[in-house]
């Protein structure tokens, strides 16, 4: 059986703006024959200053679209907070790149998390299912306990996440899975799940739109059990949060990947 492979950045959609910054860039001997494929990977890797600029977000909306951002200023709506603006670490090409491959079948979505970890989420939602958003029963407790707390409260930076919300890597082992997202891009990595878990809140609580609800992303946290957190059929029952050895290979278990931004200076 063919292994299906991850969609790699990149592709014959190149934009004048593009064209223009690898031209600089071989002209400044930025791009040689020992860099040429990480360029191709993630163009923010080879810079021509010492600072490539980040994107505003005015321009982050017209080139990936409003519905494909959840801004600040939403999530403060939905949540009930009052967090700052916060700068977006990824410049135009980057974001070129996701639209370029939304427009073939992919879902990138700009989102600004907020910093919850699961367990904070799971005390705000509960599991009560005439009350929307919330997390299923099933598997309802056991990240809850005292052992699983190494990486229960292990959240990350708050701010914007580059995320793909389309499934990938279905029927591969965790091993080949991390194979494929090598080979595609140094620059992916497997999102993280308490990253995923408050994106897909957040997306519902603003729009009423459910990602994930036929399919778990696998992610990189290793539970006490020596398993891997998967989390996702988020249907009605609510989003369930789970964890699978290595070795398995399921239609339903794929992967979610996300390019890390990177700290303005």
């Amino acid at each position: 059986m063919a292994m299906e492979k991850l969609a790699v950045n990149g592709g014959s959609g190149i934009t004048a703006r593009q064209w223009r910054d690898f031209w600089e860039k071989v002209e400044l001997n930025k791009i040689t024959s020992g860099n040429f494929q990480k360029y191709l990977d993630n163009p923010d890797s080879v810079s021509n200053r010492h600072n490539l600029s980040l994107i505003s977000l005015t321009k982050a909306k017209k080139i990936l679209g409003r519905s494909k951002i959840l801004t600040v200023v939403n999530y403060n709506k939905i949540w009930g907070t009052r967090l700052p603006e916060s700068a977006i670490g990824y410049s135009e090409l980057v974001l070129d790149n996701a639209a370029w491959q939304n427009r073939r079948d992919h879902d990138w979505r700009l989102i600004y998390y907020g910093g919850s970890a699961i367990v904070m989420l799971r005390n705000i939602l509960g599991m009560d299912q005439a009350c929307q958003p919330c997390f299923s029963h099933e598997w309802s407790d056991w990240y809850l306990r005292e052992q699983e707390r190494s990486w229960i409260i292990q959240t990350q930076a708050p701010g914007y996440y580059l995320i793909n919300f389309k499934g990938q890597l279905k029927n591969l082992n965790y091993e080949e899975q991390e194979k494929q997202i090598k080979l595609s891009s140094p620059s992916y990595e497997r999102t993280d799940p308490h990253v995923f878990a408050e994106a897909i809140f957040s997306i519902f609580k603003l729009s009423g739109e459910r990602v994930a609800t036929s399919w778990d992303h696998w992610t990189s946290v290793r539970t006490y059990g020596n398993a891997f957190v998967r989390l996702g059929h988020f249907d009605f029952e609510g989003l369930k949060v789970r964890a699978e050895q290595p070795g398995i290979r399921n239609h339903e278990i794929r992967v979610s990947v996300c390019l890390k931004p990177r700290q303005s200076t």
